[in-house]
């Protein structure tokens, strides 16, 4: 079974000017994890595959993201939770 605590346990410093995406494969080793990226690491046909092979995430859909609505959920007033 796996440990159910997860927390990050490496880290990749990379110069300014490379872009985040380059990686993703260095910080993904754990499927029973679920992932919790910033836009600069959005590649939605990368996050397809990580999706098919098992893996979860979460980020940020950027501002002309295509996306289809599968089921909406009743959300409380006191909730600050806009959508998901």
């Amino acid at each position: 079974m796996p440990d159910k605590d997860a927390y990050p346990d490496q880290f990749y410093l990379t110069n300014a000017c490379e872009s985040d995406q380059n990686n993703l494969d260095v910080l993904i080793d754990a499927k029973a994890c679920t992932y919790v990226f910033d836009r600069g690491y959005i590649n939605y046909e990368r996050f397809d595959c990580m999706t098919d092979d098992g893996y979860h995430f979460v980020s940020k859909l950027r501002k002309n993201a295509v996306y289809r609505v599968i089921e909406n959920f009743d959300i409380a007033e006191s909730n600050n939770v806009v959508s998901d």
